[in-house]
């Protein structure tokens, strides 16, 4: 469920600020250069189960719990700067937001970059802010790079569960969207989850041109949505950055509808096209998918979808980069029927009902 917000603006925040030892410079070689600032929002669920225990993610009242331990956050480059870039890193900026700034930023972010504010999955900039007063105490904020993908990870007190979202009260979870199935609200089970904003700058060495490099990103700029048995149209782009035609393919993923896993783990190759780019050449992909009836949309509200150029990394197998072939998800949102009204009682307005004899 996560939506990147790609700001490239100074923000006007105070905030505690993570540094990362800077790249060294090496002679004859390029700078390190800013790429830009992104906005994103993160959250941490605990819960206690029906027996009486809390899982792994921590209790209310505990204190230097680390956020990305259990639950990892993984950060994404903006899909228009990947494959441009080699050597990244990342700092996180982490830190309550108040009224006044929020004013600032709205006033001065907004106009500038007004497609950016329609992140559909918590509701545009104004939404962001309505997250973010649901934050836990913020006590250090850092990020971790494995095998060139890079996890925000954090130090959080829990102390006030106020501050969070009661997620076994249903008008709470309405309020932020949020969708349960039935075994997470057993009788006995208690839950709470805290909204956690944050702001990312990333850096790099601009890369020299390569004869083929392949990115994909996805239309950002509308959530698909529709009723189960409703078709949508999902919609994204692949492009050659490179100096040479090439011929290649692309995939839409899916989550697997065999079984009930909202995993993010849990996606399927859907649908495999072949494709010609040129060199510099863009092209726009569609894919006309069905909303199934499954167990898995019956008690889900999102499904998780992608697609990934060269995904079966022969066409051509030395792609010099493969982070932009890719890129993070979006979602499609599924309509839930509304509830069936109460059928109207028969009998006298006047006179109460009275049993058959």
């Amino acid at each position: 469920m996560r939506k990147v917000l790609s700001v490239l603006l100074v923000f006007l925040l105070v905030m505690s600020v993570v540094k990362p030892v800077a790249a060294e410079e090496i002679p004859g070689e390029k700078p390190e250069v800013k790429i830009c600032t992104v906005i994103d929002l993160g959250y941490h669920d605990i819960w206690k189960h029906s027996n009486g225990v809390w899982q792994n993610t921590g209790y209310p009242g505990q204190e230097n719990v680390i956020h990305g331990k259990n639950n990892e956050f993984e950060l994404q480059l903006p899909e228009e700067f990947r494959g441009k870039y080699k050597n990244l890193r990342a700092e996180v900026r982490q830190g309550l937001i108040d009224e006044a700034k929020r004013k600032i930023l709205m006033k001065t972010l907004k106009p500038l970059f007004p497609e950016l504010y329609n992140a559909s999955w918590f509701g545009g900039w104004e939404g962001f802010v309505k997250y973010a007063d649901m934050q836990p105490q913020i006590l250090d904020a850092w990020v971790e790079k494995t095998n060139d993908r890079f996890f925000i990870k954090r130090k959080i007190n829990l102390i006030d569960k106020d501050a969070a979202v009661n997620l076994t009260k249903e008008n709470e979870r309405n309020t932020y969207g949020i969708t349960l199935s039935s075994y997470q609200l057993a009788n006995g089970t208690e839950g709470y989850r805290w909204y956690i904003p944050t702001v990312i700058d990333w850096y790099g060495v601009e890369e020299d041109l390569k004869p083929v490099d392949l990115l994909a990103k996805l239309d950002r700029s509308k959530q698909p949505q529709g009723k189960i048995g409703q078709t949508v149209t999902l919609r994204g782009w692949v492009k050659n950055l490179g100096s040479v035609e090439q011929a290649t393919d692309y995939t839409w993923w899916l989550p697997d509808m065999s079984k009930y896993n909202p995993s993010p783990s849990n996606l399927k190759r859907y649908k495999t096209v072949s494709v010609t780019l040129g060199p510099g050449e863009e092209k726009e992909v569609t894919l006309n998918y069905k909303i199934p009836d499954t167990e898995y949309t019956k008690y889900l509200s999102f499904i998780q979808y992608r697609l990934e150029v060269n995904s079966f990394k022969n066409k051509p197998a030395d792609e010099p980069n493969w982070i932009n072939n890719f890129p993070g998800p979006m979602y499609i949102k599924i309509i839930k029927p509304e509830p069936e009204p109460t059928p109207p009682q028969s009998g006298s307005g006047l006179d109460r009902p009275r049993l058959a004899e």
